[in-house]
């Protein structure tokens, strides 16, 4: 009843299309086939039972086409599928008007003592026959069920699990009956169990998820990585076939015969599994026989583009393009050649370190025919072509095709520009490429020729950051320079007037001590390359630190009033070597704003538990443009000679020492720095 609602319902409420049909007819057979087994239950006539083994075939047949045709649309040779289903389907029919016209050879009532329902050679057939569609249909659910995610495999798993179920139930069956060559009838209550149950699973799923609805595409990908389902039932089947045969045959054999023969038949099916021609072959066969296009471009794609992200440098894009050409076509040889920064094209893979890269100048008649061509085919049948068509090409170029070994070759285009070509061997199967062949090396052909160009492009912005960096460099070495050349200079301007101060020769003393030390400092930044390192901060007297700077500093500038009166000691956390070049930045920039003439006054006050340092000057102030916007920023000054480097430098100092600075300026009037430092 269940089967027979089942079909009803699929005839009456589903689209009128080939899956809907081909379920409703398996469904109704499938009730037909039970209602017999009820009436050989209660009339006890093996005629009853005869007549439901007629119904299995075509049932089992048309439930594997019903399923296929689900995606078929989507698949590449529907006419290939649609063909395999009307042998199968003929198949059945064919067997059961055999069935019908020779109805011993299908079951017969012997045994003496006890009655035993041998079926005859027509039924160990179509039990065979009914094997291998059971395996196929299960495993057509199988690619189902993978190829659904999310919201769709909740819809169809029920439906799949009902067939899945109907399907199982009959390769139990099927297989026992070749094993032992007879029907038991006291099994019919628990196969009709099962089959109601998967029934039951599949009318859940067309009535409340409209099963018809939906619509499955199933990859190659999956159905190569079903193959070994496929191989397990293939196995089973011809395991029931050689006991069919022994049986029949009156033959025996030992325990460790048949432990024998498990083991290598176990051994072979690995063997033959983990044969890497042998799954080339098979994937061949799908894609060829199975799919408009030999290979699935979006997952290649994907695949590809995914292993890209992860690479550094041109030697790893090459590694997976290589990897990626070998694991997708159906070859063993690639070749792949860039062009150098000398526009020589060498040989990149595969290298040979012992007799080096193999190489060819711009102008080889090969990479010149190549820089005008799409691809260049070497074919069985036409010779050389390419977009243009058939070629006759020079000995020049087909010496070096032959020598290579190259039956397919693209060039690598990045931005009009020829990076080199990528050439692969004659395919494993003997036949010529075709455009799918074409289409697939094209395409990684421009994905790699994109990921070098911009990892070179990645090459040569390090390069430019490495020069920047070194040109910064040079600017923060020229700063120091800069100021202890200042200091110098000052020296010189004031030694034929003061070289005979004794004050003024320990100044010069002094002062040429303090520039050699800047000197050696520079030297030594230089030498190691590196950051500078944190400095450390303790307890220092501010003003005794501020005070020194301050009196070298009055001794070499003459014509301008330097106004500093000491206070008692005033302690803050700082690092002394620091603020020493925070306060000779700002009296060096004061001078500069002075012009020669002017007055720079320094204070040091403490207010609370801060220490407040202030260097004011009044000069033509700061700009109020450039106070907003490019004070205290890098390489910005308003000197004609300046770097730009000194008020950066301050900020940072000042900063390292968990301080602050500030600025007040009015244009004519001068300007005030301000730092602020902890006490604590």
């Amino acid at each position: 009843m269940a089967a027979f609602f089942s079909g009803a319902f699929l005839l009456i409420k589903a689209e009128k299309k080939k899956p809907a049909l081909f379920l409703s007819l398996a469904f109704f057979l499938l009730a037909i086939r039970e209602l017999f087994r009820l009436c050989f239950l209660s009339e006890s006539s093996i005629q009853f039972l005869r007549y439901s083994l007629l119904c299995e075939p075509p049932l089992i047949a048309l439930m594997t086409e019903g399923c296929a045709y689900q995606f078929v649309e989507r698949m590449a040779r529907p006419r290939r599928i649609a063909l395999m289903g009307f042998i199968f389907v003929s198949c059945s029919v064919i067997w059961a008007i055999l069935g019908i016209y020779y109805p011993s050879a299908l079951l017969t009532l012997s045994g003496d003592v006890v009655p035993v329902l041998a079926i005859g050679n027509i039924e160990r057939a179509g039990a065979f026959l009914i094997l291998i569609l059971s395996v196929g249909l299960l495993w057509r659910l199988e690619n189902i069920l993978r190829e659904s995610e999310g919201g769709l495999r909740w819809r169809v798993k029920y439906a799949v699990l009902g067939i899945f179920i109907i399907g199982g139930e009959f390769i139990w069956e099927m297989g026992y009956r070749l094993a032992y060559l007879k029907i038991v009838p006291v099994q019919f209550g628990i196969n009709s169990l099962v089959l109601v149950s998967g029934v039951g699973f599949f009318v859940f799923a067309v009535v409340r998820h409209r099963l018809f609805e939906v619509e499955v595409y199933v990859s190659r990908y999956v159905v190569y990585r079903s193959v070994v389902f496929l191989g397990v039932g293939l196995y089973l089947v011809i395991l029931g076939l050689i006991t069919t045969v022994i049986r029949y045959t009156g033959l025996t054999y030992s325990d460790l015969a048949w432990q024998a023969f498990l083991y290598l038949s176990l051994l072979a099916l690995v063997v033959v599994g983990l044969s890497q021609d042998v799954r080339n072959k098979i994937r061949f066969f799908i894609n060829t026989h199975f799919f408009t296009n030999k290979y699935d471009y979006r997952k290649e794609w994907v695949e590809y583009s995914e292993r890209l992200v992860e690479v550094q440098d041109e030697k790893e894009i090459l590694s997976q393009l290589e990897k990626m050409i070998y694991e997708t076509m159906f070859i063993n040889w690639v070749t792949i050649w860039l062009k150098d920064k000398n526009n020589v094209f060498k040989q990149v893979v595969p290298q040979d370190e012992s007799n080096g890269s193999k190489s060819i100048d711009l102008e080889h008649p090969f990479i010149k025919l190549l820089r005008e061509s799409v691809y260049l085919i070497r074919s069985q049948k036409y010779g050389y072509l390419n977009d243009l068509g058939i070629l006759k090409l020079p000995d020049s170029i087909t010496s070096f095709i032959d020598e290579n070994n190259i039956a397919l070759a693209v060039p690598l285009l990045a931005k009009g520009e020829f990076l080199g070509f990528i050439g692969v061997g004659p395919e494993l199967t003997k036949l010529d490429y075709g455009q799918d062949d074409i289409d697939l090396l094209k395409g990684l052909a421009s994905q790699t020729a994109t990921a070098l160009d911009m990892v070179r492009l990645h090459e040569e912005l390090m390069q430019n950051q490495k020069l920047h960096l070194f040109n910064q460099l040079s600017i923060f070495v020229m700063h120091d320079l800069k100021n202890a050349a200042s200091l110098l200079s000052l020296i010189l301007q004031n030694a034929p007037t003061h070289i005979h101060d004794p004050d003024f020769q320990e100044d010069l003393l002094s002062t040429i001590s303090s520039a050699s030390r800047r000197l050696e400092k520079v030297m030594m930044k230089l030498r190691a390359l590196k950051p500078p390192e944190e400095r450390e901060l303790r307890k220092v007297d501010i003003a005794k630190v501020v005070g020194q700077e301050v009196d070298n500093f009055r001794r070499l500038c003459s014509g301008i009033e330097i106004k500093w009166e000491p206070p008692s000691e005033v302690y803050c956390m700082a690092n002394e070597e620091l603020l020493k070049n925070v306060i000779e930045n700002l009296l060096m920039n004061a001078k500069d704003a002075l012009d020669g003439r002017g007055e720079i006054s320094v204070t040091v006050d403490k207010v609370d538990d801060q220490v407040v340092i202030r260097v004011s000057d009044n000069g033509p102030g700061i700009p109020v443009d450039f106070l907003e916007q490019k004070l205290f920023r890098p390489f910005q000054t308003t000197k004609k000679d300046g770097l730009g480097i000194g008020l950066w430098q301050v900020k940072n100092f000042v900063e390292a020492m968990k301080g602050r600075i500030t600025v007040k300026t009015s244009p004519g009037m001068g300007t005030t720095f301000e730092i602020i430092l902890s006490c604590e």
